[in-house]
């Protein structure tokens, strides 16, 4: 099979309306640049403003699952276990295998 064109349909980001979904992506997004940079400290900083969005509906969980998760693992990369431990336990519980290691080993 030889394809010659390439189509992307989705325009997820460009389709948002409400600026504090929008907020999310952004905040996903540069978070995750410190992150995987090892730049925990500014991290943590961007991760935090999760937590002042107002999003009720629940089609982005998995987004801030992701940014409570990478939150969770800078707190633990600084040496600040109670601070991960409440960002782990956002992001999911014992039942949750994304989360469920981390609240096992690094939380009472």
């Amino acid at each position: 099979m030889l394809v010659t064109k390439e189509n992307h349909f989705l325009k997820f980001y460009q389709d948002l309306k409400n600026k504090s979904e929008k907020d999310l992506y952004n905040i996903i997004s540069e978070g995750s640049k410190y992150y995987n940079k090892n730049n925990f400290d500014k991290a943590i900083e961007e991760f935090s403003k999760l937590d002042a969005l107002q999003i009720k509906d629940n089609r982005f969980k998995m987004r801030f699952q992701d940014g409570y998760l990478k939150r969770g693992i800078s707190y633990l990369a600084v040496g600040k276990n109670d601070q991960a431990c409440a960002s782990f336990r956002k992001a999911g519980g014992l039942t949750d295998f994304e989360v469920r290691n981390y609240l096992i080993n690094f939380c009472k």
